[in-house]
């Protein structure tokens, strides 16, 4: 196994599409403190990203925050 990136770990063999995305604003989606989906808001991004997904299914970004890369779920 590799190294833990950002929160979600080492495993991103299922992840099919990887680019860079200059885009300011993302539609962030929020997750109450047990999982469920509180909504979507919208996030400033101050750096360029890293979007991945899955053919035909939503994508996510890895985004540098401060001194990490963060995982956010997005709507996109």
């Amino acid at each position: 196994m590799g190294n833990k990136f950002a929160q979600v770990g080492d495993d991103f063999k299922l992840l099919e599409i990887w680019k860079v995305s200059r885009k300011r604003e993302v539609d962030l989606i929020t997750f109450s403190e047990n999982g469920d989906v509180l909504g979507v808001k919208v996030k400033i991004i101050d750096n360029e990203a890293i979007e991945i997904s899955r053919t035909e299914k939503p994508s996510n970004i890895f985004v540098w925050e401060t001194d990490k890369y963060v995982w956010l779920h997005t709507s996109d």
